[in-house]
C-alpha cells in the first residue's frame, strides 16, 4: 500500500468525482490510557520541537487532541503542519497521460471491474491521470468507512490554533504536493496499479493502519514503510526527500531557531532509519518519546 497518507489531500480529487479527499491512510480513533499516537519531544539549545504523528481523515465522533497533546501545543509558539490548509491550487488544464492511455487492456479491465462493483464512473476514472484515479478509489473506501477530511487531525489542530490565536505555519505548500504527485512517471501509473492490485485488502489495510496509528505501534508502522519501499521512486521522493527537506528547514531556518514548536506531520514520517526523528537525532537533538505505544495486533496484506 503506497504511503500517500502523508499529504493534505482536500483539493486533490477532481470536483466531478465522488467526494472531496484529504489524505490517506490512517484515521482518528479515541485515545486510551494504554496507548497513544506517536508524540516525541526533540530539544537542542534554545529549540524545542514537539513531533506529533498525524492522520488526515477522521470521523465526526473522534477527537485528536488529547490532554497530553494539548499540554504540548499550549507550550508552543506556533503550530507547524506539512502544509497550511486552504489557499489556491493550480491544476493542469490538460491531462497529458490519462488512465486510458497508460494502462493495458487487462489493467483497464481490472479497473472497470472495481468501478462496476463499487458504482464508480469508469469513464471519469479513465480520463483522469493515474494518481488522481488512485485517490478516487481510496477515497471511496474511506467514505464507506465514514472517514472524512474535515474531521482529520490537521483540521482539529488548525481549529484549536485559530481559537487560541496560535500562529500556523507550513513546511511545504499544497501546490508543491500537487506538483509532486503530477510529476510521477506516467502520471502515477505505478501508484494506480498498486491500488488495483491491493484492492481486495484495502479495507483490512486501512483498519490495520488506523489501529497501528492509534496505538503508536512503531514496529507495525515501520513494516508498512517497508512495503512502500518496494516502489523506490515513490518512497524516495514522497518520504525520504521530504523528511530531509523538512529537517533542513527546522534546523537552519531563522523562524525555528529559538522557541517551542508543535510539528504535526503524517505518522509514517516519524518512524524508520530516515525519519524526521532519526534525522533530528543526527543533528544533535535529544529525543524523548512522551507517548505510550503498544502492539496493534494486526498486519497488512498485499496478497494471500
Amino acid at each position: 500500500m503506497l504511503v500517500v497518507s502523508q499529504f493534505t489531500w482536500s483539493a486533490f480529487i477532481p470536483k466531478k468525482s465522488i467526494l472531496t479527499f484529504s489524505t490517506l491512510l490512517i484515521s482518528l480513533l479515541s485515545f486510551s490510557l494504554a496507548a497513544e499516537p506517536l508524540l516525541f519531544k526533540a530539544q537542542k539549545a534554545s529549540q524545542t520541537l514537539y513531533l506529533f504523528g498525524t492522520v488526515h481523515v477522521g470521523s465526526k465522533s473522534q477527537q485528536a487532541i488529547s490532554q497530553q497533546v494539548e499540554m504540548a501545543i499550549k507550550q508552543s509558539d506556533a503550530l507547524v503542519l506539512e502544509a497550511k490548509l486552504g489557499g489556491n491550487i493550480d491544476f493542469p488544464n490538460l491531462v497529458e497521460l490519462p488512465v486510458k492511455d497508460v494502462l493495458t487492456n487487462d489493467e483497464l479491465a481490472q479497473l472497470n471491474e472495481i468501478a462496476s462493483q463499487n458504482k464508480l464512473n469508469i469513464d471519469m476514472l479513465k480520463a483522469l491521470p493515474s494518481w488522481q484515479a488512485a485517490l478516487v478509489l481510496q477515497q471511496h473506501v474511506f467514505a464507506a468507512l465514514d472517514f472524512h477530511a474535515e474531521f482529520g487531525v490537521e483540521h482539529q489542530l488548525s481549529n484549536w490554533a485559530q481559537l487560541h490565536a496560535l500562529p500556523v505555519k507550513g513546511l511545504e505548500s499544497l501546490q508543491f504536493q500537487i506538483d509532486l504527485l503530477a510529476d510521477q512517471p506516467q502520471g502515477g501509473k505505478q501508484m494506480l496499479l498498486q491500488s488495483i492490485e491491493e484492492w481486495p485488502y484495502t479495507e483490512n489495510n486501512i483498519q490495520c493502519l488506523i489501529k497501528s496509528w492509534s496505538h503508536g505501534d512503531i514496529a507495525n508502522l515501520e513494516a508498512m514503510l517497508q512495503i512502500d519501499s518496494d516502489n523506490d521512486d515513490f518512497y524516495q521522493r514522497f518520504l525520504i526527500d521530504r523528511n530531509q527537506k523538512w529537517v533542513r528547514s527546522l534546523v537552519t531556518s531563522s523562524e525555528y531557531q529559538n522557541g517551542t514548536f508543535f510539528i504535526a506531520v503524517g505518522a509514517l514520517h516519524l518512524v524508520g532509519k530516515e525519519s524526521v526523528v532519526a534525522l533530528l537525532k543526527q543533528e544533535g537533538f535529544s529525543i524523548e518519546q512522551i507517548s505510550r505505544s503498544e502492539s496493534a495486533r494486526c498486519s497488512m496484506k498485499t496478497h494471500e
